[in-house]
């Protein structure tokens, strides 16, 4: 009963408006006028009232579905599936390379250290077993993965004791690879000059296998005896 009392209340409200729309309007635009009339019109409560025409959605514009939004998240998650293995190779090499990067350096400066001072510089492989503990060097393997110390090596025995001075402490970072090397220590004389045979240290990615070959993604440092250092994407330095 109250749908049909509010259903004539709003048709008698629209009378006077009607009848306004119509005046001047030729028998032929007579419903053409009332049909756009009635579509910018709404119903609230028991009047109607006009729509301003900015609040109208125009005809022919709509929102994206559910199945469209899930099937563009799919799409996405597929590509970001795709694209992983090669962001996370990229991230690997560019974490071997600023590893060579400081390991050069690391020569450079001992070689330059030992010019300066006249006394024989050492660098050698950093103990990882000893955490944030006084640094020491391997006291067995060639393994470098945790990071080098560089020394003013005063016994020239490549190993640092409690006469000698530390220079510099190299500690590897989470990013880094192991580190195998053909040597334990790499010291320089006061002229420059290696007390070392020409050696390699081979710098792997991270998560790579302990071997020491030409792996994806890996790099090669040698030294020769004369102390200069170059890098090589082979597994042997050649000669």
């Amino acid at each position: 009963m109250w749908v049909i009392v509010v259903s004539l209340g709003a048709t008698l409200s629209i009378f006077p408006r009607m009848r306004d729309v119509l005046q001047g309007v030729g028998t032929k635009n007579r419903a053409l006028a009332v049909a756009k009339q009635f579509s910018s019109w709404r119903l609230t409560g028991w009047t109607m009232h006009q729509t301003p025409r900015c609040l109208v959605t125009p005809v022919g514009i709509r929102g994206y579905t559910l199945i469209e939004l899930l099937i563009t998240l799919l799409v996405l998650s597929i590509l970001a599936g795709a694209a992983w293995p090669s962001w996370q190779r990229q991230l690997s090499r560019r974490a071997v390379e600023s590893q060579v990067a400081e390991f050069r350096s690391a020569i450079q400066q001992a070689r330059r250290e030992a010019l300066q001072r006249g006394e024989v510089v050492s660098l050698c492989a950093r103990d990882p077993a000893l955490g944030a503990a006084p640094a020491r060097c391997m006291r067995s393997g060639r393994d470098w993965s945790g990071g080098w110390l560089m020394f003013v090596d005063r016994d020239s025995r490549g190993d640092m004791s409690a006469n000698d001075l530390l220079i510099k402490v190299h500690q590897a970072g989470p990013q880094d690879g192991p580190v195998l090397g053909t040597v334990r220590s790499v010291s320089f004389e006061a002229s420059g000059i290696s007390l070392t045979a020409a050696s390699r240290l081979r710098f792997l990615p991270l998560g790579a296998a302990r071997v020491d070959a030409a792996v994806d993604g890996s790099q090669t440092v040698c030294i020769n005896k004369p102390g200069r250092a170059r890098v090589t994407a082979e597994a042997e330095c050649a000669s």
